[in-house]
């Protein structure tokens, strides 16, 4: 660079490295990376789309669904439609999209206790406690509505 800051030709740039690389999990369902994409997929002859997609993190392997709206009653049928044909994976990693995170609102006072969780950031929660059985489930759901 120059004394004003422009780019002098022959000289090298130093790559600065902005994200680290992580190691791809290992076999199938270990982790799911899940997101929408909009674009305008029929390129302007029919409705607006959105494409919700879950990528197999150890494979690259894409399961993908056209849907009319980014909500989260499109995401949990698709949701629904990947688990009936693979099965339920391990771990989700999805963007910070209002679907799963409850996002503080702008010009609100900021809350001293964290926001609750979304009715999808609810369900990811819950699947942390794989050593219950679905039986146990059951119970408490019974127990709880025969104490309300």
């Amino acid at each position: 660079m120059d004394d004003q800051g422009r780019p002098v030709a022959g000289t090298a740039r130093r790559v600065v490295e902005v994200h680290t690389r992580r190691a791809r999990r290992e076999r199938f369902g270990e982790l799911l990376q899940w997101d929408t994409s909009e674009h305008d997929w029929t390129e302007g002859r029919g409705e607006k789309m959105y494409r919700v997609s879950m990528l197999d993190d150890a494979t690259s392997r894409v399961f993908a669904r056209f849907v009319r709206h980014d909500s989260m009653e499109e995401n949990m049928a698709v949701l629904e439609q990947y688990l009936g044909r693979s099965g339920r994976p391990l771990e989700f990693y999805t963007d910070k999209a209002s679907i799963f995170y409850t996002t503080p609102k702008k010009n609100h006072p900021v809350r001293e206790e964290p926001l609750p969780a979304t009715q999808m950031g609810h369900d990811d929660d819950d699947d942390d406690d794989d050593d219950r059985d679905d039986d146990d489930d059951d119970c408490d759901f019974k127990d709880k509505m025969a104490a309300a």
